[in-house]
């Protein structure tokens, strides 16, 4: 941080050049380079501003990772039941226990959703019908405080 202060001070048009080092610390007004500037207060303020700011040191520890996700919430006594009958109900459909068993893992769990989707009804096309009825009721309440607004300007500039 501080070099690139230090190099953006030693630009030409800089409005806090760097000094040049040198033996005494007040030089005469006369022997100050050309694009020295008189005392600004801006000068004290912006440094020691600069000054408050912790530096980024080379050597500082990184952050610690985030914490693991929270454990899935364990299922209500009603839901295992629920899934149990589904799972049976399954099992029934395919064939038996022996069809059940032959099937692959994905076979299985495609099974499973599709029971999922047709027991508690697939909820995409109601969230999406939701989503759009809340932006046309949001649309709706931006558009009334609008004219509201032009209303009340236009009557009291008359």
């Amino acid at each position: 941080m501080s070099e690139l202060i230090r190099r953006a001070n030693s630009m030409p048009g800089s409005p806090f050049p760097a000094a040049p080092p040198s033996s005494s610390k007040v030089k005469p007004l006369t022997a100050r380079t050309p694009h020295s500037t008189a005392y600004s207060p801006y000068l004290k303020s912006s440094r020691s501003l600069l000054s408050r700011i912790a530096p980024l040191h080379p050597n500082r520890r990184t952050p610690p990772p985030p914490p693991p996700p929270p454990p899935p919430r364990k299922k209500t006594k009603k839901e295992l039941e629920l899934e149990e009958k589904w799972e049976e109900e399954l099992v029934e459909s395919v064939g038996g226990v022996e069809a059940w068993a032959v099937m692959q893992d994905e076979e299985r769990k495609e099974l499973r959703k599709a029971k999922w989707a047709r027991e508690l009804g697939d909820w995409g096309d109601a969230l999406v019908f939701f989503l759009f009825f809340l932006f046309l009721c949001l649309l709706i309440k931006l558009l009334l405080i609008f004219f509201w607004h032009s209303l009340w300007t236009w009557c009291t500039v008359r």
